[in-house]
């Protein structure tokens, strides 16, 4: 019998503590599709995609991340004990610390402390080279700013306004010791968890368009077609799509993926009517609740993309139950020709 496999995504804490394993952030993963042309191989990137967790989570991308449960606090548990972790003798990390910082990013994002337990670690593993990075948002800037000029957006609030700065940036001062202060340390893990949950929704959508693609003709004028993107990606983009069960958007009942993202829209938008609420009053800077809600938009813009892509499938019309309830969505908010965020700088 063959061996199964381990995890790439999340494999044994002390392997990820102890340098064995780098672990592969949903943003380098997006990056990593981008920079692949058709026939290209990266056996790295391919296997972190193909992992079973990596695609039970791609196929629930637009679903809300699962709460905590009483199975997931046991494998937290399970996974940070001193028997799976050795405590390090140099002062490397801080099992105690990993701990804190998994349990408050729970209660914050409201998420399992599994999931909250790897982006704690991918956190401590991305701290040392993060003098060396500009803002976390960076390369987001074109696509907001490209958004908000066609947008009514940005006569709303200066806040959405890209022009004020993406996250927190180091400076020449910063060192590694004044990163891992708790404070620094809860904003890097609040900017690195909406990064995570950014670059998931976008590398889905980007699995879905290398799935619909259509093939090149080939240059020497046959027959041939070839695509702009590896077979492997593809393959997985299809395994999404019929996860989703794309047909239903065009059937008479039932709800389906295109009603799913319809709903994480509404979502995002009530989030930005509430506002940041993860840090207190004295703690809350500026920074923070700007990056929040430029990152809310974002995962709009990928979500829509997604919507784009399962309404382009198929040379047909959606259901009408669909068609209306997103024009109750863009009713309910006034086709966003005005609208307010909730922020301590509006």
């Amino acid at each position: 019998m063959a061996p199964v496999r381990e995890s790439t995504y999340f494999p044994p804490l002390d392997k990820c503590l102890d340098g064995r394993h780098q672990l592969i952030s949903w943003k380098t993963t997006y990056i990593g599709l981008q920079q692949l042309e058709g026939g290209t191989t990266n056996e790295a990137l391919e296997r972190h995609l193909t992992d079973s967790h990596t695609l039970e989570l791609l196929k629930s991308a637009l679903l809300p991340d699962p709460p905590p449960t009483e199975q997931t606090k046991s494998t937290f548990e399970t996974k940070t004990s001193a028997v799976n972790v050795v405590p390090s003798t140099q002062g490397r990390f801080d099992v105690k610390q990993i701990r804190q910082d998994t349990l408050w990013l729970t209660a914050k994002a409201t998420i399992d402390e599994v999931t909250a337990l790897r982006i704690v670690i991918l956190e401590w593993q991305t701290r040392p080279s993060f003098q060396l990075q500009g803002n976390c948002l960076a390369d987001d800037i074109p696509s907001l700013a490209a958004f908000f000029q066609a947008s009514r957006f940005q006569s709303a609030s200066s806040i959405l306004r890209p022009t004020q700065g993406f996250g927190y940036s180091p400076n020449h001062e910063t060192t590694i010791e004044s990163i891992a202060t708790e404070k620094t340390r809860r904003k890097r893990l609040f900017s690195v968890y909406l990064a995570e949950r950014r670059y998931k929704i976008k590398t889905c959508s980007y699995l879905i368009k290398c799935a619909h693609a259509k093939p090149e003709i080939g240059s020497n004028k046959t027959t041939q077609r070839t695509s702009a993107f590896p077979h492997w990606a593809e393959e997985i983009g299809h395994e999404i799509i019929n996860t989703w069960d794309v047909p239903g958007v065009f059937r008479v009942t039932g709800k389906n993926v295109l009603q799913s993202g319809i709903d994480v829209l509404r979502s995002r938008i009530r989030d930005l009517q509430e506002g940041c609420r993860w840090f207190s009053d004295n703690e809350l800077q500026e920074d923070i609740e700007i990056e929040w809600c430029q990152s809310q938009i974002l995962e709009m813009l990928a979500n829509l993309g997604i919507i784009l892509n399962v309404l382009t499938m198929q040379n047909q019309l959606p259901r009408a139950d669909l068609v209306l309830s997103w024009f109750r969505f863009m009713t309910d908010y006034g086709f966003f020709e005005v609208f307010q965020p909730v922020s301590s700088a509006s």
